[in-house]
């Protein structure tokens, strides 16, 4: 892949995440909701779960981006 392609694709997924998360704070400034001593707000465990899905979306595209410039590389050579 090239490196302008590579670029397009983490600003897509950095701006996603980003503004998600950015979504996520306001919302819970908005809807705050309670508390309990066991978990933290809903906005806490939303806020943690987009992050883990971030991170898997971020290790996925990863994983295609290297399978795609291995292909590229054998058909040169």
């Amino acid at each position: 892949m090239s490196l302008d392609k590579k670029l397009n694709i983490l600003l897509i997924l950095t701006s996603l995440g980003y503004g998600l998360l950015l979504a996520i704070m306001i919302f819970g400034a908005i809807f705050p909701g309670e508390p309990s001593p066991i978990f933290g707000p809903w906005y806490v465990l939303a806020a943690v779960g987009e992050v883990i899905a971030f991170m898997i979306a971020t290790f996925i595209t990863c994983l295609i981006v290297r399978k795609k410039d291995k292909e590229l590389k054998e058909q040169y050579e």
